[in-house]
């Protein structure tokens, strides 16, 4: 989840008088939000990063009104907008925004609405062509090659990659350079299962992928669908006879790939003919997006004790979750559940809560039981984040802090555990301010304490 440190502002409507059309400042004149076209924003909304947003409001009898409009972006002030009729502009950073639009000179006109920016939006489309927000990546291109192979050219295609690397400097310098790919079938079962890094074009080009139906004749694929671990055509183009330019679906799509784009990296699909020809050509950008980039992701963990606890020792087990908070404040998550499980030879001594999400306040509390089915002890811990005061002092990345004391000899553990055949009671729960689930926590299930308390 990369955040961005600016929102960028395109177009400012600037008030002014238009023959009585707009009205003057100093009257209540009763201002409502204007939600009557699609891409105006409303209450509650949900954009993804990158949008471009259209603020509209005007007078109950549906005149314009010049008004000051404040954005908030997570409860802090980012922008003001004295004297304007209207606001368009396109937000990068993820979070929770709100605009308090008020009738120039007049405070009790005040009128607030809400909406929120994050990448989870995004990321419930498939991309389209120039798109690149999302697990899925659609390229059309059956119409344009179409008309190349039938004009007597036989496009090819390239792969390229973009490679960074760094000059160590006093302030170091980030090179970006191109590389040649090509794809390449290992095993040859007559699907591309390796991505390759090529010198020259001879080792780079691939041919584009056709086929040949008895009802339909020649076809040519229609476009790519690009995903994490493959490649795939979906449609294909008929290019000549009674229904030429159709397009076709079989039963199954074909499998071009059984690797494809590693997310959040940016690659170059090409095509082209032999000939050197500037109108035989065509190129797309290509890039998968995730929910979060990789250097980013919220992960619980169990952190490790110093040494190894001895029988009748006391210690602790600390849950750190990386990234959890920032996430969890995107995403408006306000309540959240993890259980931890424990052996029978360790005892439950105290558990603390830090303060974890900044600028929201916390309740915190457990539940300890023994599961006789799995044989376990088991702490629920329970965190609710609610509007309002927050506590004194910095928060931190621990969840919470539990203490227990070896009671034998015998090997022990504390650790995550998945127990599906159970209800959410007893499972990981993260829910919204709307009481709905919240996606994309991970649980870093391979942590885990052993003790032996020799």
């Amino acid at each position: 989840m990369r955040k961005t440190s600016r929102i960028i502002f395109i177009l400012i409507f600037v008030a002014f008088l238009f023959n009585g059309c707009v009205q003057q400042s100093g009257t209540d004149s009763g201002l409502v939000f204007d939600t009557s076209k699609p891409y105006y924003i409303r209450e509650g909304g949900t954009y993804a990063p990158q949008s471009v947003l259209e603020l509209a409001w005007k007078s109950g009898e549906g005149e314009r009104l010049i008004a000051d409009v404040t954005l908030f972006l997570n409860n802090h002030k980012v922008q003001e907008f004295p004297g304007v009729t209207g606001l368009t502009f396109t937000v990068e950073e993820e979070g929770n925004y709100k605009a308090v639009v008020t009738v120039t000179g007049t405070p009790s006109s005040a009128k607030t609405i809400f909406f929120s920016v994050n990448r989870l939006w995004a990321e419930s489309l498939s991309s389209v062509n120039g798109s690149s927000d999302g697990l899925f990546y659609t390229d059309t291109f059956g119409e344009k090659v179409a008309a190349w192979i039938n004009a007597g050219h036989t496009p090819f295609i390239a792969f390229f990659g973009l490679e960074q690397s760094t000059i160590p400097n006093t302030v170091p310098e980030i090179i970006n350079s191109q590389t040649l790919l090509s794809l390449s079938d290992t095993d040859l079962d007559g699907v591309y299962d390796a991505w390759k890094t090529v010198s020259n074009i001879i080792e780079q080009v691939l041919p584009l992928p056709t086929r040949f139906d008895e009802h339909y004749g020649p076809l040519v694929a229609d476009g790519f669908i690009y995903r994490e671990h493959a490649i795939e055509v979906w449609n294909w183009y008929v290019l000549t006879g009674p229904e030429q330019g159709t397009l076709v679906a079989f039963d199954n799509p074909f499998l071009y790939a059984t690797v494809g784009l590693s997310l959040n990296q940016p690659y170059t699909f090409y095509m082209d003919s032999y000939e050197g020809e500037d109108d035989y050509e065509y190129g797309q950008i290509l890039k998968l997006r995730a929910l979060y980039d990789s250097d980013r992701v919220p992960l619980f963990s169990l952190a490790f004790p110093v040494g190894s606890p001895q029988r009748g020792e006391v210690f602790s087990a600390v849950i750190v979750a990386e990234n959890v908070a920032d996430f969890g404040k995107v995403y408006n998550t306000r309540y959240m559940q993890i259980p931890l499980f424990f052996s029978t030879n360790l005892a439950f001594r105290g558990l603390w809560f830090d303060d974890f999400m900044e600028d929201l306040g916390e309740l915190s509390t457990y539940r300890l039981f023994y599961d006789e089915y799995l044989d376990m002890n088991v702490l629920m811990l329970y965190r609710a984040f609610i509007e309002g005061d927050d506590e004194k002092g910095a928060s931190s990345d621990i969840f919470a802090a539990a203490q227990f004391e070896v009671l034998d000899a015998e090997p022990g553990f504390i650790k995550f555990y998945y127990a599906n055949f159970y209800d959410t009671e007893f499972t990981p729960l993260f829910k919204d301010n709307q009481n709905k689930n919240v996606d994309g926590f991970i649980i870093d299930y391979d942590t885990a304490i052993l003790v032996n308390g020799n």
